[in-house]
């Protein structure tokens, strides 16, 4: 144990604040910066370039690109939560798991990748690790550890089991004598035709539809 006060955790304190500085502050900086640019250059191509540093929002939509920069902050805020409450698992456990099931209902609400699978994958992942930890406090008690073995295996299983077909139907979408048998969903690439709403649909999620044509309810037209 280091004692508050001595030079050992003096320097400690001081490597941490260095460490958040550049891998926490400094990436979010450098972040927030290239969502401007992408978003200047959308409104100057008309939605039709993200210029540069596009990089930065692959796989979102259009109407979505500062996910990544959310993906992060849900990250950070299980760090905190893991060492802002160290002497209490129980706590931890707890948080973490409700950050985990808010981000995987966000994202099912929300849909911002392009891909239909990455967004069941992000929503998959999210739920089956917040079970787990969920299972782990159930079965906390030492006379139910056998228990909790087994349900953590069967969940661990199921979560990896969904993400992983999906991924092989992407890949074997790539071939064209396995594409014709894969739901257009799943199929990865582009479509050969795409339409006006396929697009409008593939840019932004009916979530923001659906909230636009709520809020057009209230307007009094002459």
């Amino acid at each position: 144990d280091v004692e508050i006060g001595t030079e050992e955790y003096t320097w400690m304190a001081l490597a941490c604040a260095t460490a958040f500085l550049v891998y926490v502050v400094f990436f979010f900086a450098v972040s927030f910066q290239a969502l401007r640019h992408v978003g200047m250059e959308l409104r100057v191509t008309n939605f039709t370039s993200r210029g540069p540093f596009e990089f930065v929002t692959d796989g979102l939509r259009v109407g979505q690109t500062q996910w990544n920069i959310y993906a992060s902050f849900k990250d950070v805020l299980v760090a905190l939560a893991v060492v802002a409450f160290v002497s209490q698992p129980m706590t931890q456990l707890l948080l973490t798991a409700t950050i985990l099931l808010l981000w995987a209902w966000r994202v099912s609400k929300v849909e911002p990748f392009e891909s239909w699978t990455t967004n069941v994958i992000e929503v998959w992942s999210s739920g089956g690790a917040a079970g787990l930890l969920i299972i782990q406090m159930v079965y906390a008690d030492r006379d139910h550890e056998a228990e909790s073995q087994i349900w953590q295996t069967a969940f661990l299983f199921v979560s990896v089991l969904v993400p992983a077909i999906m991924i092989v139907l992407e890949v074997a979408s790539f071939f064209p004598s396995a594409a014709k048998w894969i739901p257009g969903r799943i199929r990865a690439g582009p479509r050969p035709v795409e339409s006006e709403v396929d697009r409008f649909e593939r840019i932004f999620s009916w979530h923001h539809v659906s909230q636009a044509t709520r809020h057009m309810d209230s307007v009094e037209w002459k």
